[in-house]
């Protein structure tokens, strides 16, 4: 394996099209496309979905699962950055996240309705922490 430098082009053009290839998911997945398909997929009953049990209002289930995310990778973050900073294996760490919002993302296309509301809560869940695990390591 060839270490690259600081200030490599290849370096550089693989940072570009990481940064350029996850702008894509802020775009259609957190802000844009999904919310709109989720909002319409559970729109029926009156807008309100069940879930683990409860009745919950459709866009305040997918705000509880985005904030849930964001909490999981808030306690994750500081250990596994250690464990980064001591092993020196930023890659894997940024790999590893990067494949599960990947393959987390995908699994929305399964997500057609209330039928599969788990799907779409479960996909959310893992593509955002996905995401925002992979940008911890890319900017470690």
């Amino acid at each position: 394996m060839i270490a690259l430098q600081k200030g490599d082009k290849k370096l550089i053009n693989a940072s570009v099209f990481y940064d350029w290839a996850n702008s894509v998911y802020i775009l259609v997945i957190a802000t844009a496309v999904f919310p709109i398909y989720y909002e319409t997929v559970t729109r029926g009953n009156n807008g309100i979905v069940q879930f683990l049990g409860r009745d919950f209002n459709n866009s305040s289930l997918l705000s509880y699962s985005l904030s849930f995310s964001i909490v999981i990778v808030a306690l994750m973050s500081p250990i596994l950055s250690g464990i980064t900073d001591y092993t020196g294996n930023k890659k894997r760490f940024m790999q590893f996240f990067c494949y599960l919002g990947s393959f987390s993302v995908m699994s929305l296309f399964f997500f057609t309705g209330q039928d599969t509301l788990w799907i779409g809560v479960l996909g959310t869940i893992l593509a955002s922490i996905g995401f925002w695990g992979s940008i911890v390591f890319f900017f470690i």
